[in-house]
């Protein structure tokens, strides 16, 4: 199941010298953290992230904010500028199905075995390398607390920036979640596909994925997650 070319794109993903050259040569809209930047926001794909990010740019008038490059490489470039960092986690068997439904929607003919059997490596790599480095202003943000209580991720990003947000608004959530909805800014998806299909396609997939993936080792890090989680007390 190992896959020469999945190796060769987490290898390129963990290095910052590695990463910067391959985004140069493919020509890649690639904004790393730099220190004029105060805050980061990031996280393994679908964990919430564009949510996170429209909240928060909604929160504050000015900050200078980084975000969505989903990589080690990013992780350690904000670790070196000193840039206060906060990482999404989601469920990692939703996570995975999510970005492998995301990249067939992109690439129908991907086989599943191996996208999903590389893609739970990078998350498993990924996440640990953020509980490796949580004294380093790693901070980690439960997807679940931070789309049912927005005013908790306000509050954490005001604590690390030293920033005043706006307002606490009233269902920031959901104003937020109904402007990215009529922007409809999502790339792939099944946003097309009836809810009764999407849901035995998702079944479908994640009985396929649980094939290949080691759930249990998954569950160990998403429990440490949860044990770092910074939301949990605000």
């Amino acid at each position: 199941m190992i896959s020469t070319k999945g190796s060769i794109e987490r290898f390129i993903k963990k290095h910052e010298f590695t990463y910067d050259l391959y985004s140069k040569l493919r020509s890649l809209e690639y904004v790393k953290p730099e220190k004029h930047h105060e805050l980061f926001i990031t996280g393994f794909q679908r964990s919430g992230n564009t949510f996170a990010v429209n909240v928060i740019k909604e929160a504050f008038y000015d900050i200078k904010l980084v975000s969505h490059i989903h990589t080690i490489s990013s992780l350690k470039s904000a670790i070196h500028c000193e840039i206060p960092t906060i990482v999404n986690f989601r469920e990692p068997l939703n996570t995975i199905v999510s970005s492998v439904l995301r990249n067939l929607a992109i690439t129908p003919d991907l086989n599943i075995q191996k996208l999903a059997y590389n893609e739970a490596l990078r998350w498993e790599e990924y996440y640990k390398f953020c509980l490796i480095h949580l004294d380093k202003n790693i901070n980690m943000a439960d997807f679940s607390i931070l789309t049912n209580d927005v005013q908790k991720y306000v509050k954490l990003c005001s604590s690390l920036t030293s920033k005043d947000f706006f307002k606490e608004q009233e269902n920031l959530g959901n104003k937020v979640y109904e402007r990215m909805s009529k922007r409809d800014n999502r790339r792939g998806g099944l946003k097309n596909v009836r809810s009764k299909e999407k849901d035995e396609l998702i079944s479908i997939h994640k009985r396929t994925i649980l094939e290949v993936i080691n759930q249990k080792r998954l569950l160990e890090v998403y429990t440490a997650l949860k044990n770092n989680d910074r939301l949990a007390g605000y």
